[in-house]
C-alpha cells in the first residue's frame, strides 16, 4: 500500500524486522561461541571417584573393597558349551549377527 507521497507504510516494520532477524543472529553467534567454551571446560572434568580410591595409571593398584560369594573358578576357553565368551553365548542364540556387522 502506497501512500500519496509514494512511500511505502511497512518500510518502518521492514526496518524493525531486519533489526530483530540481525540480533537473533548475533544471539546465536553468541550461543554458539559460549557453547564450545562450555563442552571445552566440561570434557576437561575427569571421572569424580571416593579419596580412598588408589590412584594409577592402570589397574596394578586395584584392590578389592567386596566380595560376594567364592569366584566359581570357571575357566572360559572359548569352544566347550558352559565355557563360551558372552558374544559367543549371543551368537550362539542368534542374538547378533557378525557377518552383517
Amino acid at each position: 500500500m502506497k501512500d500519496s507521497k509514494g512511500q511505502d507504510k511497512c518500510e518502518e516494520e521492514k526496518a524493525q524486522a531486519n533489526a530483530v532477524k540481525e540480533k537473533i543472529e548475533l544471539a546465536e553467534k553468541q550461543l554458539d561461541e559460549i557453547d564450545g567454551e562450555r563442552t571445552k571446560k566440561l570434557n576437561s572434568i575427569g571421572n569424580l571417584v571416593y579419596e580412598d580410591v588408589p590412584i594409577s595409571k592402570d589397574e596394578a593398584n586395584n584392590k578389592v573393597v567386596a566380595q560376594w560369594g567364592e569366584p566359581s573358578g570357571l575357566k572360559v576357553d572359548g569352544k566347550t558349551l558352559g565355557h563360551l565368551h558372552h558374544h559367543e553365548v549371543m551368537q550362539c542364540l542368534d542374538m547378533v549377527e557378525f557377518e552383517r556387522g
